[in-house]
């Protein structure tokens, strides 16, 4: 029966088209033998069935295309697996699959016919022409996914749109002019609430703020504070703040806030600062312009205003005032910074401190030879505004053998450049220990009646001393330099011990008996 209706729906395609043209190139029959190799190897009942449709194809014409409206198919449905086959004078393309084959004309891009492979009973989807029927009328098939070889190449933002494009305008908390909350959630009104006064019995928690929100243990505005917030643990604000935030512990201001911030422990503000900031332990914001007190630290990218820490403080761009009771940190500085220890890559105004380290500062390391045959090493950090120097030495002669001529100062200098030579003026406390010490020493072994030692000599002799120099360079990093000094002996409060003094000192003398004794020196040194 199969066999029968094939060769009969055969024998009624041959006289339908008997008269009309032939579409088709004698090509043709190659495209259609390429079609059948590229199919033989598939499973026998495909196989049979394929070249079955085939050969009901071979004189077919596209040209009357009303004749299979009844049976039409559009192409779109059907899933290409992409195996495609053309003829030798390239007019026509054969595209084959597990459930189709397609033939297309390359000149017109159209396609000319769609063969399926369904069951033998259901001729009426054994051969079929692509047409433009609506969705409804197209009978459902099995369609298997769709397997693209090559998509298409898109950026993310123009498949994707942005996500605030579909955001839905926020709807705006309602309104009371009074909030009173047993925990959030729990408050009359329910809800969250804009309001002027917020009380929290354990703790508040509103939209927006202006006037005041108070709670024993924490209190929080989601959105905007205008006014004041105190709580007994924590405040926080999700957004702007403007006003006071006071609490036991700490805290946290979402964006921006103007006014002052006060905790035991800790204050945070996320963004922008302005006003000041005072906490038990540590002060944060980003730019920050006021005051930052704490008791441990404070840190922040921008300062113009002061910080005041006690131990350290620290900043990217400070305009303004560093104070810590150890260490001040910095990028770039225009300003003061008073600490034990001063770091900064750019300094334009002075670090005072014991060590002052500036990147693109003053950084020596050398020694120096005077008049006096003593020779001393010594590191000088800081800017050309204003540099620390330390310094210690003696004679070649008492190296490793007595401490006669053994002194060591600190002190701060001045610096002016004008490539290739520079000045430095510097003043500093020198200390001289020499065979003071030894006695010092000695006397230390009396014990007086509370146990305590006693020296009946002073250990150190101290006094000012005052040096000028000029330096230029000889090689790269390496500089020679040579000036004069001067140690300064006060009448009734120092002197200048005798293993330092030349015979060129001299003696100035003033009202009241008063006088000044200076002992000049002229050295020379080396530095990199």
């Amino acid at each position: 029966m199969k066999k029968f209706l094939c060769l009969l729906f055969v024998v009624c395609a041959a006289l339908s088209f008997a008269q009309e043209d032939d579409f088709f190139s004698d090509s043709i029959d190659s495209v259609l033998q390429r079609a059948r190799e590229k199919n033989r190897g598939r499973t026998e009942g495909q196989s049979e069935d394929k070249e079955r449709a085939i050969d009901l194809v071979q004189d077919y014409s596209t040209e009357d295309e009303a004749k299979d409206d009844a049976v039409a198919k559009d192409a779109s449905d059907v899933e290409d697996d992409g195996s495609a086959l053309s003829d030798t004078d390239g007019k026509t393309d054969v595209t084959t699959s597990d459930a189709h084959i397609t033939l297309r004309d390359k000149f017109r891009s159209k396609r000319l016919f769609i063969v399926h492979f369904f069951d033998a009973g259901d001729l009426g989807w054994l051969f079929s022409k692509p047409s433009k029927a609506s969705a409804s009328e197209r009978p459902a098939k099995p369609v298997r996914p769709l397997k693209p070889s090559r998509p298409a190449a898109q950026d993310e933002k123009d498949v994707a749109p942005k996500a605030a494009e579909f955001e839905q305008p926020k709807a705006e908390a309602p309104y009371s002019p009074f909030v009173l909350s047993l925990l959030p959630g729990i408050s009359m009104p329910m809800g969250i609430n804009r309001t002027s006064l917020g009380l929290g019995i354990i703790g508040g928690m509103t939209e927006d703020t202006r006037g005041i929100a108070v709670s024993s243990v924490f209190d929080i505005v989601l959105g905007e504070l205008t006014g004041i917030q105190s709580a007994g643990v924590f405040s926080t604000v999700g957004g702007k703040g403007l006003g006071i935030q006071s609490s036991g512990v700490f805290n946290v201001a979402g964006s921006d806030f103007y006014g002052l911030q006060n905790a035991g422990v800790f204050n945070v503000t996320r963004d922008d600062f302005l006003g000041l900031q005072s906490a038990g332990v540590f002060n944060m914001g980003r730019d920050v312009v006021g005051v930052q007190t704490a008791g441990v630290f404070n840190t922040s990218r921008n300062l113009k205003g002061l910080q005041v820490a006690g131990v350290f403080n620290s900043a990217t761009d400070v305009k303004g005032i560093q104070v810590a009771g150890v260490v001040n940190a910095a990028k770039d500085v225009r300003g003061l910074q008073v600490g034990l220890v001063n770091i900064s890559e750019n300094c334009y105004g002075l670090p005072i401190g014991l060590v002052n380290y500036v990147k693109n500062g003053v950084r020596d390391i050398g020694f120096w030879h005077d008049s006096a045959d003593n020779l001393y090493a010594y590191w000088a950090n800081g800017t050309n505004n204003l540099y620390t120097i330390v310094y210690g030495g003696e004679a070649p002669a008492d190296w490793f053998v007595n401490s006669n001529t053994l002194s060591f100062g600190f002190g701060l200098g001045y610096r002016v450049s004008r490539k290739p030579f520079s000045l430095d003026l510097d003043l500093s406390v020198k200390n001289f220990y020499g065979p003071n010490w030894d006695d010092a020493l000695r006397a230390a072994d009396v014990v007086d009646s509370y146990g305590n030692h006693v020296f009946s000599v002073s250990p150190i002799s101290s006094f000012p001393s005052l040096r000028a120099s000029l330096g230029m360079p000889i090689f790269k990093g390496l500089e020679v330099f040579g000036g004069v000094s001067a140690d300064i002996g006060i009448s009734g409060v120092c002197a200048v011990p005798d293993a330092l003094k030349r015979d060129s000192s001299f003696l100035i003398r003033g009202q009241e008996g008063h006088s000044l004794e200076i002992n000049p020196q002229l050295f020379w040194g080396l530095r990199l």
